[in-house]
């Protein structure tokens, strides 16, 4: 999976934001709360970005040395984590009850654990 970087992730991310907004309005939605869970989606999806591109360098699966004469590999952190952000960004539309931005409908979709 290709990801988006630097300013393609930057317009992407306008783009979300923008239509975000734009239906906040349309829905007349103009109370700073709503607002300020826009700025919480767009940081979890940034944080989504972030661990995506985790998991696409280094694979679901990662080698540990604990030091102790322990090795072996283990789920990386950034896929358990994956699944939690996204879960909190679908939360924060549902409650303003907005649709996913087009530029987020498959985001990541394309990424699956090998384990499943």
């Amino acid at each position: 999976m290709r990801l988006k970087e630097g300013k393609e992730l930057i317009t992407a991310r306008n783009k979300i934001e923008k239509d975000l907004k734009q239906q906040l309005k349309d829905k007349n939605l103009t109370s700073p709360i709503y607002e300020d869970r826009v700025n919480a989606y767009l940081y979890y999806w940034d944080m989504e970005q972030n661990l995506l591109r985790d998991i696409n360098e280094r694979g679901f699966y990662v080698e540990y040395d604990n030091g102790g004469g322990q090795k072996g590999t283990r789920k990386n952190d950034s896929a358990l984590l994956l699944q939690k952000y996204t879960k909190q960004a679908m939360d924060i539309l549902q409650f303003l009850s907005l649709k996913p931005p087009s530029e987020v409908k498959n985001t990541g979709s394309e990424l699956h654990d090998p384990a499943l």
